[in-house]
């Protein structure tokens, strides 16, 4: 694993893939039983053994917790870990199709390709069918607070499939312990976890119909940790930005992420003030090279939490984007005053980006003495995947 670990993320991915092709059926059975926690984090192992070890240690870890709590020794911390254990252990109501492709609700267990109790506790799980899915789409957290979270954000990547449509999957990644409290001021967690998405994304470009479109959805925090992979090499179709606080202080355009064949997006809502700042750098929806995806419409979506509003226009065009329905798409191009004026000429929002900048400054004078550095640029585009450039228009029914 170690050196794994050590290796480009394709060629990680590469040596995963050939090493359990060389198993049979039992032995690969067997050896996610006996190490659950390499197999179900392990990128480029196949699909259904990751679900199986990572439900393996769920039972595990679930049945640890009831011994402590049957013997009189839980901690706080421990029933509040049982309480989410076994709402992880619950199975859900998906949107599935009957015999005929008419959509139904379907109850299954839980997908899970990634868990972790340290920190946050990280959580990569999958609504819908990877193996036959025909637009995968990745949506990627920003700041979270606690394990409740979780499930708050459960709904919203539910609610993009179901926007979507059947044939659709899609993952939620919380792979990573999202910063909070001056933490959230520093690119150094987005950095770090870029490279993780990268891998993830590797891996996942791996197992996937080859001629499945792929979309990443970054949403604040989450879109400068998307940024950064895709600049690393991450490969998507699509790759929509909501919220952002900025890409990095060195990405002006959709050039700038060297991924000429990738499609890009941003929705920024009225009132955002997470956008207004451009913290980490110019706000995507502002970027040549990237569409500015209209969010206002019959359901109204305002500041920074809104933008998967069931039924709203900017979830509407999430869906879209993901299976690359792409001629439905809606735009706006409203300026910062515009939807922040509170009255002619004024804007609350103005006085915000001139203290942001200033504090980018201050930051890379900073990270040069401590080292902290994007990752570096990939160094070829070549593509691993064969790109589909079929217009999808299944979505939901209304």
């Amino acid at each position: 694993m170690a050196r794994l670990r050590d290796l480009p993320a394709a060629e990680a991915v590469a040596e995963v893939r050939k090493y359990f092709e060389g198993l049979d059926r039992d032995a690969a059975i067997q050896l996610a039983d006996e190490r659950p926690d390499e197999v179900g984090e392990l990128d480029g192992a196949p699909i259904e053994l990751r679900y199986r070890a990572n439900h393996l240690r769920l039972t595990r870890d679930r049945n640890e917790l009831l011994a402590k709590s049957t013997a009189g020794e839980p901690s706080g911390h421990d029933e509040q870990r049982l309480r989410t254990l076994n709402r992880l252990m619950t199975p859900i109501t998906e949107l599935g199709t009957d015999q005929v492709g008419r959509p139904i609700p379907i109850q299954r267990e839980r997908q899970f390709l990634a868990l972790d109790n340290d920190g946050d506790g990280k959580v990569v799980e999958v609504f819908g069918d990877l193996r036959t899915a025909r637009n995968v789409a990745t949506s990627i957290n920003g700041i979270r607070v606690d394990e409740e979270d979780v499930f708050a954000y459960e709904n919203y990547v539910q609610a993009l499939r179901t926007e979507a449509g059947p044939e659709s999957a899609t993952i939620m990644w919380m792979g990573y312990d999202s910063p909070d409290g001056l933490d959230a001021a520093s690119p150094k967690v987005a950095y770090e976890a870029a490279d993780k998405f990268h891998r993830f994304s590797a891996g996942l470009n791996a197992v996937i119909r080859h001629d499945a479109r792929t979309t990443a959805l970054g949403h604040s925090y989450g879109s400068l940790v998307t940024a950064q992979a895709v600049r690393m090499g991450a490969e998507f179709d699509n790759v929509a930005f909501a919220g952002s606080p900025g890409l990095g202080q060195d990405i002006r355009t959709a050039a700038d992420l060297g991924a000429p064949n990738t499609r890009f997006f941003a929705a920024r809502a009225p009132g955002d003030y997470v956008s207004y700042s451009q913290w980490f750098g110019r706000d995507p929806a502002e970027m040549p090279g990237v569409v500015r995806l209209q969010t206002a419409g019959d359901v109204s979506v305002r500041g920074h939490l809104q933008y998967y509003r069931p039924n709203s226009e900017s979830l509407r065009n999430f869906g879209r984007i993901v299976r690359s329905d792409y001629h439905a798409i809606t735009e706006t191009g409203t300026s910062v005053g515009q939807e922040t004026r509170l009255a002619p000429g004024i804007s609350w929002a103005g006085p915000l980006r001139p203290i942001s900048t200033a504090a980018g400054k201050a930051f890379d004078g900073v990270a040069r003495l401590t080292g902290v550095r994007p990752p570096s640029p990939a160094t070829t585009t070549t593509s691993q995947r064969r790109p589909s450039e079929q217009c999808r228009q299944e979505g939901p029914t209304r």
